[in-house]
C-alpha cells in the first residue's frame, strides 16, 4: 500500500473495523480473506474512507 502525502499513515484490518494495525512496507502482514484499509492523518484524528479488499 501506498499514500501520494508525507506523514499519512496506512492502516488496515482483518476483523472487519474493530481495531486497526498501521502498515509497514518493510514488514508486510500476512492476511487473507476481507481487509479493510485506510489512510490516518499525523494527529490519529482524521481518518479515509474505509476500502474493502478481498486478499489471497
Amino acid at each position: 500500500m501506498n499514500v501520494s502525502y508525507p506523514g499519512i499513515a496506512m492502516e488496515y484490518s482483518t476483523n472487519m473495523g474493530e481495531s486497526w494495525q498501521t502498515y509497514f512496507d518493510e514488514k508486510k502482514p500476512e492476511v487473507s480473506g476481507v481487509v479493510l484499509i485506510r489512510s490516518v492523518s499525523p494527529s490519529g484524528q482524521r481518518s479515509s474512507r474505509v476500502t474493502l479488499i478481498a486478499a489471497k
